[in-house]
Parts: C-alpha cells; structure tokens; sequence
C-alpha cells in the first residue's frame, strides 16, 4: 500500500546571524555544518583574498542564533585560510576545513583548540565522482 501525503509548504521563521567581518554572524558564507551537538559551523570565504583577507573564519552559532565562536582567519599558517571551499563534521566532533589555494585539508578540534593539517596533491582525471574519507588520511601536522 502507498500512502501519500500532501507536502506542507515552507514556512519562514528566521533568519541566522548578519552580515558582518568579525563577531557575531557571517561574511560571503561559503558553506555550513550542522554537527551531531547541534551547533552550525558557517564557512566564511571573504571576498578580500587580494587584500587582509578580513572576514575570514568560521562562525559558530545555533538555530536560535546563538552565537558560540568563531575560529580561523586569512593566511597560510596553522588554522588560516587562503580560499576555504568546504566544512563538514568528522569523527569525535572534529571539524574538517578543505582550502583549494593552499591544497591543505585542515581538521579543527574545537575542545582543543588546535588545528592539524594535510597537504593533498593529486592529479584527477576520472570523469566519476570521488570521495575522500577523513579517517584515511595521514600524515597530519
């Protein structure tokens, strides 16, 4: 038997944050992670790569707009970003940070306060989609 249901319609409640450099909220966010605590790591890409670089980081807030942290900035140093692409949640909480200028995928551990990397070069020519698995890299800084 099949049963289906009429979808509800979207219904706006809030929106998250502001447009700001620094603090509280988000500047040419590039992407988000919704971790298994219930925060939300916003990836913030700046449109100032030429010059500081301001904006740059990660936000961390909920969906009551709370706002938790933040964390990283523009560089090429331990937990800087050049031009950061993706933020995604890994094993123990661990916040994983790719950077497509630097080449480098950066795992944060928020309780810790420290930043190990990875240097990844690769040439790809498979036309298929591919998945890198974070529990398989090495070599981390």
């Amino acid at each position: 038997m099949v049963i289906r249901q009429k979808p509800e319609p979207l219904v706006y409640e809030r929106t998250l944050g502001m447009s700001v450099m620094e603090g509280k909220g988000f500047y040419y966010p590039n992407d988000a992670a919704v971790s298994s605590n219930g925060k939300i790591y916003v990836l913030n890409r700046s449109l100032e790569a030429r010059g500081s670089g301001r904006g740059m980081r990660v936000t961390i807030c909920d969906s009551s707009d709370a706002f938790h942290g933040d964390f990283g900035e523009f560089g090429e140093g331990p937990g800087q970003f050049m031009w950061p692409s993706a933020i995604a949640e890994g094993p123990g909480q661990d916040i994983y940070v790719t950077d497509e200028h630097l080449h480098k995928i950066m795992m944060f551990s928020p309780g810790e306060n420290s930043c190990k990397s990875v240097k990844i070069h690769f040439e790809y020519s498979n036309p298929e989609p591919f998945l890198i698995n974070p529990l398989t890299l090495t070599a981390l800084e």
